[in-house]
């Protein structure tokens, strides 16, 4: 009678033979590593960390000094999103990856574009809800009580991409420069 054996003895068996080639190792390295920058910039963000805490987790990662820090700050910058709490946290922490950045380059020039940004979301804010309280009162709804939830009106979905296509440029010219500074 045949030896019962488990699914995973069976697996064992049939890629005992099998290993990886030079390609296989290389491109598994590079998607380990980039996961692990993923994971650090998310402890980061979720407040798991400080500043501090995610560059020397950077340094644990196993990977090319050069190539580490391109990764982590092109991870970075794609994280990085007006009115977004975690875009201000996310290039607060360019500082600590590289002390040149330290010159103003992420607290300035983002910070006013931040600035910027929230200022012309607040004017769009305020016409789209007095055209709202304006339709709505049109048809027979007003009151001191009536308070428009804006994000569910397609007006203001409008005026919001607006904004964001309007800042879109200043935004990549920001990232642009600071990938120039690291490169």
């Amino acid at each position: 009678m045949g030896e019962i054996k488990s699914a995973i003895e069976l697996a064992m068996e049939r890629t005992k033979n099998l290993v990886m080639d030079e390609s296989e190792r290389k491109e598994l390295h590079e998607k380990d590593v980039e996961a692990r920058i993923r994971a650090i910039l998310r402890r980061f963000v979720e407040g798991m960390t400080d500043g501090d805490g995610a560059v020397k987790e950077l340094a644990g990662v196993d990977e090319d000094e050069k190539r580490k820090k391109s990764l982590f700050v092109n991870l970075l910058l794609a994280e990085v999103h007006l009115g977004s709490i975690d875009g201000k946290r996310l290039a607060g922490l360019l500082p600590f990856v590289d002390p040149s950045l330290q010159r103003g380059v992420t607290s300035g020039e983002l910070l006013s574009l931040e600035e910027g940004f929230v200022v012309e979301l607040k004017k769009k804010e305020g016409m789209v809800r007095d055209n709202v309280i304006r339709g709505l009162a049109a048809a027979g709804i007003t009151g001191s009580a009536v308070e428009p939830n804006l994000s569910v009106w397609p007006q203001w979905r409008e005026a919001v991409e607006e904004v964001e296509h309007a800042f879109e440029g200043p935004l990549t010219a920001w990232k642009s420069k600071v990938s120039r500074i690291l490169g």
